[in-house]
C-alpha cells in the first residue's frame, strides 16, 4: 500500500490535476470530498477525454448514455466534474487474500484503503506483485515464523523448509496426514509464496475415508 497518497479536492481545476499526474508519475488521484472520504477517482482517462470535444459539436441525446457522459466529461474543468465514480474501496484491517479477490473481481486497478471511511492509503495491483520480490531467504524466515506461530506443534529437526524461486518445498515427517496439509496451507499463506511443493510423510493417515480423527 502506498500511505499518504497525493489527493484533490471537488473543486481542484483540470490543469492542476493534469499537472500533479505528471509531476509525481502517476496515473490517478482520489478525489476526497470535505470529510476526507473519497468520493471519486480522475485518471489519465478521464483528462485525455477532453480531446475528444471538439467546439460546436452537438450535445448528444441523454438516452445515448455513454456519449452524453464522455460530453460532459470532454467540458468538465474541475474534479467533480471529471472524476470517475464511485470508487473500490477496502477496509485498512482486510486481508492481502480479500484485497487481492476484490482488484481481480472488480478488475480495478487500484483500491482506495479507507480506516472509518477516511482514506489512509492506495493498493495497486503493483503493490501487489511486490511482495513476489522477496528473496527466498526472506521467504523461507516467514514461512519458518508462520509454522512456529500457527502449526500444530513447535518447529524441530523432522521439519526442513526451502524455498527457490518464490517455491516452498516442505520435507520431513509429520504424526499425522492432516498435520502435513495443515503445515501447506500455512506456507501458501504466506505472502510471496509462488507454490508449495509438500514433501512430508506421515505416520498415520487420518484423513482416509471411514477412519475417525485421532485413530
Amino acid at each position: 500500500m502506498s500511505p499518504d497518497p497525493i489527493t484533490v479536492r471537488l473543486t481542484t481545476p483540470y490543469k492542476e490535476i493534469a499537472n500533479l499526474l505528471r509531476d509525481n508519475a502517476i496515473s490517478a488521484v482520489p478525489v476526497l470530498n470535505a470529510f476526507r472520504e473519497p468520493v471519486g477517482v480522475v485518471s489519465e482517462a478521464d483528462l485525455i477525454a477532453k480531446h475528444t470535444y471538439l467546439p460546436g459539436q452537438c450535445k448528444p441525446s441523454r438516452l445515448a448514455k455513454d456519449a452524453y457522459a464522455r460530453w460532459n466529461k470532454a467540458r468538465a474543468q474541475i474534479a467533480k466534474d471529471l472524476m470517475t465514480s464511485p470508487v473500490q474501496t477496502i477496509d485498512a484491517d482486510a486481508s492481502l487474500l480479500a484485497a487481492t479477490e476484490k482488484l481481480v473481481d472488480t478488475g480495478t486497478r487500484r483500491l482506495f484503503v479507507t480506516e472509518d471511511g477516511r482514506l489512509t492509503g492506495v493498493l495497486s495491483r503493483r503493490d501487489l506483485l511486490r511482495v513476489f520480490t522477496t528473496t527466498d531467504e526472506e521467504l523461507t524466515a516467514a514461512v519458518d515464523e508462520q509454522i512456529a506461530k500457527h502449526g500444530p506443534w513447535s518447529r524441530t529437526t523432522e521439519l526442513c523448509v526451502t524455498v527457490s524461486a518464490g517455491v516452498v518445498t516442505l520435507l520431513g515427517s509429520v504424526p499425522r496426514r492432516s498435520d502435513g496439509r495443515r503445515l501447506g496451507e500455512l506456507a501458501q499463506a504466506v505472502p510471496g509464496v509462488v507454490a508449495v511443493r509438500n514433501r512430508l510423510s506421515h505416520d498415520a493417515d487420518d484423513l482416509a475415508p471411514g477412519l475417525a480423527a485421532g485413530q
